[in-house]
């Protein structure tokens, strides 16, 4: 049990696409597992978000139990805490284990994903997007959750839908499609669209 604990930027910006109700959710499920290690049952986008942010706190609180473990060390006698000072410093590997990590990475990761990714959605929707920072860090951390052939899946039927066939794709933007909720809305199997509109879902060496 702890008296306080600590809430990334990273957790705000997560929040911010999901409706007031959702957040409240999640808000609530952080502060439960941080404070009191309660594990939430959550389902649908608030359980997606929330998996995106319990390894940081899992971390977090690791390094609170360790220095917790090191403060009764310093009470039980100045002889002990000489021993626990001579014996060797972690390597910096370990050291930098133990540190916050915000934006931590899924482990098959790299730029190059994103930047095919951007090049895909350019080629196959007939699009100009630019390979900006803040699309890289949702698409990120999508994939901590998604899978690429889920993201991909959520992409074409996003444009298969008939809303935003009828409005011309006026809000189907690469940032709605890079949002948790719309990928999760979207990303079963690809359905059936035009003859037409399947000519420009071209293949590429992403899905490879």
């Amino acid at each position: 049990m702890r008296d306080s604990f600590i809430f990334y930027r990273s957790f705000y910006e997560a929040l911010c696409d999901l409706t007031n109700e959702e957040q409240l959710i999640v808000y609530q499920a952080i502060a439960d597992y941080s404070l009191n290690l309660i594990e939430p049952k959550l389902t649908k986008t608030p359980n997606a978000i929330f998996k995106l942010i319990k390894p940081q706190i899992d971390a977090n609180n690791k390094r609170f139990e360790n220095g917790k473990k090191g403060g009764s060390f310093g009470q039980m006698g100045g002889q002990q805490k000489k021993e626990v000072e001579k014996k060797p410093k972690k390597t910096p590997q370990k050291q930098k284990e133990n540190q916050p990590e915000p934006q931590t990475i899924t482990k098959d990761y790299s730029k190059q994903d994103f930047i095919k990714f951007v090049e895909w959605y350019n080629s196959t929707f007939k699009k100009k997007y630019k390979a900006l920072p803040s699309y890289e860090n949702k698409f990120r951390a999508l994939l901590k959750v998604f899978s690429k052939q889920e993201l991909i899946n959520a992409c074409k039927n996003a444009h298969a839908d008939t809303y935003h066939i009828e409005t011309n794709f006026k809000y189907l933007t690469i940032e709605f499609i890079l949002r948790p909720d719309k990928v999760n809305k979207y990303k079963e199997e690809v359905k059936t669209i035009s003859t037409n509109e399947s000519e420009n879902l071209q293949k590429t060496k992403y899905l490879n």
